[in-house]
């Protein structure tokens, strides 16, 4: 699905700052960059079925696991203050290291902060490394063989490529020299930026992927059935659909075919007319998200794109209507 406009995203309550959204609903991120991950699989939607049976999977495996020891909010803001450090050339010795350190920064007052910064990084990036091997590792120890956890250990591999592991058990143990400091911030730092780079961003895809699946935990939602689109009749089955935003919302049966897709929704105001729009807008919409549905049952075919014009000044979660005076 490639089609969808910001009016769209509104309505739905995709994305939607004046009331709680699917993004909200789904965000039990740790990390600043784990929930800028989960908002940008929101602005993304998937578009084949193997993208999205992928992503279902992935979730329902991160129901099984538990990854909250690699997720710490102010250790990956220490680390992205870290990463944005300008490059600076190799030094060979402690001597040189302190002269181009000095000749850099001798008017700066935060020149030991900046060291303790260097150091503390140097080990947090050690040991987020570690974890990471260990926990895909494991995963493909217990079968799980997802593509996308083989592209994870690919970074995690080139990271650890070429790295002594005398020294690299230093680092996890923060017990290295200065001459070590020296060698691990030009690599990290220089040589292995890029792969880094990508390591924290396979951290905050698996805190958002962690947070879908924490925030499903306990609730009647369940991943719908993706079909190709065929020369089949049906097109969107939904069985016990509700909206996501409402306690005890009536459930309704909804059924689209090819040649009978067009409705006339009529009713009395404040009656739940555009509130059942959205609630089919919104399953279509997390189907393609490769996300749970709010449903007992769905199946549906993929779409290029989705549209609505409600535009209303309701506020479902008040229980406020466009008519309410």
């Amino acid at each position: 699905m490639s089609i969808v406009d910001k009016q769209t995203l509104a309505d739905l309550n995709v994305t939607n700052s004046r009331y709680k959204d699917m993004v909200d609903f789904f965000d039990c991120t740790v990390t600043l960059g784990g929930r800028d991950m989960l908002y940008s699989y929101f602005l993304k939607p998937l578009s084949s079925k193997l993208e999205i049976e992928s992503r279902q999977h992935l979730i329902l495996f991160m129901q099984k696991v538990e990854i909250s020891d690699l997720l710490d909010k102010y250790m990956m803001q220490d680390l992205e203050q870290y990463l944005s450090l300008p490059q600076e050339p190799y030094s060979s010795s402690r001597a040189t290291y302190y002269l181009e350190m000095v000749s850099t920064n001798f008017l700066s007052l935060d020149f030991k902060k900046r060291e303790i910064l260097i150091k503390r990084s140097i080990h947090e990036i050690a040991k987020i490394t570690d974890g990471l091997a260990i926990f895909l590792a494991s995963a493909k120890s217990e079968g799980h063989s997802l593509a996308i956890l083989k592209e994870y250990r690919k970074h995690v591999d080139c990271v650890l490529e070429d790295i002594d592991r005398d020294e690299f058990k230093q680092l996890l143990n923060n017990k290295f020299s200065k001459e070590l400091m020296i060698k691990y911030d030009y690599l990290f730092r220089n040589i292995k930026r890029n792969a880094i780079r990508e390591i924290f961003d396979v951290l905050y895809h698996l805190d958002a992927l962690f947070s879908v699946a924490k925030s499903i935990k306990g609730k009647n939602l369940v991943f719908p059935q993706i079909e190709e689109k065929t020369g089949g009749e049906d097109m969107i089955t939904i069985r016990g659909a509700y909206n996501l935003f409402i306690e005890d919302a009536i459930k309704n049966d909804v059924e689209i075919k090819k040649e009978n897709n067009l409705w006339y929704l009529t009713g009395a105001n404040m009656t739940g007319k555009s509130t059942l729009l959205k609630t089919i807008g919104s399953c279509v919409y997390l189907a393609h998200l490769g996300f749970p549905v709010s449903a007992d049952a769905m199946k549906t075919v993929l779409f290029d794109g989705i549209s609505a014009t409600i535009n209303l000044g309701d506020n479902i979660n008040a229980g406020a209507s466009h008519f309410f005076k």
